[in-house]
């Protein structure tokens, strides 16, 4: 069992900010609606989101054989999504890991299952994510710029600082937290960590990413490995898209993991694409494993064509403008 880092606050807290993630995550809305960098005294105020063109679908399926015939009734099937360059993925959530993924014998077969479970939890968190970087870069240039930012967005910001455990002011920092994690690492991580979604944590808990947590009162599953003394349990999900989102707040705000977002922000900074092989080369503390797991990391990306995924996107979306009250 391998020791990822993880920081836990108060229990009714972490299980109200799960439940508000999730909502927020499936309803296409971010940590909030408004866009609004900057307005005149007299203007109205507007906000202006992308939202998606249609509702995720929820599929709520816990055999592998059900799972397997919604995604055939909603023509759901990776291989046959391809538009040009990118990857075209419908807006579909499964509220749970199938109990007997572990009962699938082929391997080819399993990680099919897997990488369609995942793909969309993958990008719809990181829609989210974008959709709040975007609204940080225009408050940050309307500021530069010396136009008033409205109430509205200060406070939000304001939120954002501490939601990401950053010093208010420190925008360029802040930036370098609220960004994406490339597919293909998302899905390589979640494999070697769930068993290609097999693990007992991973059926039992929709844990995906082996993230763990202190406390009586604290949801988790007891490791049957665990050493005498420890205390330790692993972070059980309401729903494998809980589990995303947790792992990759988890990337974007430890301490263990400032390498991984200095790496991804000179990425940036050079207009790279964002590459899951390179960033593994700064997980290396995500597991007791070491350079080992990274090198783990590389040969799974490698070995399934992950970063094919990296070129996927979400089904449509329309620029809507909303009236603030």
């Amino acid at each position: 069992m391998t020791g990822k880092t993880k920081e836990t606050s108060k229990p009714s807290l972490m299980k109200a900010t799960r439940q508000a993630w999730i909502f927020l995550v499936i309803a296409g809305l971010g940590l909030g609606l408004a866009v609004l960098t900057s307005v005149q005294p007299d203007a109205p105020k507007v906000a202006r989101v992308y939202l998606p063109e249609q509702e995720p679908q929820r599929v709520s399926a816990h055999t592998v054989e059900k799972l397997k015939a919604r995604f055939a009734r909603m023509n759901y099937d990776l291989s046959s999504l391809q538009q040009g360059d990118s990857l075209v993925v419908p807006r579909i959530w499964s509220d749970a890991v199938p109990a007997d993924m572990n009962k699938i014998q082929q391997v080819d077969e399993r990680k099919n299952v897997f990488v369609h479970l995942m793909v969309p939890l993958v990008l719809m968190a990181n829609e989210r994510i974008e959709r709040d970087r975007q609204r940080i870069i225009s408050i940050r240039d309307a500021m530069r710029g010396g136009d008033l930012v409205a109430q509205v967005d200060k406070r939000w910001l304001e939120r954002m600082y501490e939601a990401y455990k950053v010093k208010p002011g420190r925008m360029n920092e802040l930036l370098r937290r609220v960004d994406v994690v490339p597919v293909s690492l998302a899905l390589a991580q979640g494999a070697i960590e769930s068993g290609w979604g097999t693990s007992r944590f991973a059926r039992e808990g929709n844990a995906l990413y082996g993230q763990w947590t202190w406390g009586d009162s604290n949801e988790g599953i007891v490791p049957a490995s665990r050493e005498e003394g420890k205390t330790h349990k692993i972070q059980a999900f309401d729903s494998p898209l809980d589990s995303v989102a947790s792992y990759i707040h988890n990337l974007n705000t430890h301490n263990a993991y400032k390498e991984f977002r200095t790496m991804r922000a000179q990425m940036r900074q050079t207009h790279k694409r964002l590459s899951g092989k390179v960033l593994a080369e700064a997980l290396s503390r995500y597991s007791e494993k070491g350079w080992d797991y990274v090198q783990l990391l590389k040969v799974v990306i490698n070995a399934n064509n992950l970063t094919a995924y990296d070129k996927a996107r979400l089904a449509g979306r329309r620029l809507a403008v909303i009236p603030e009250a």
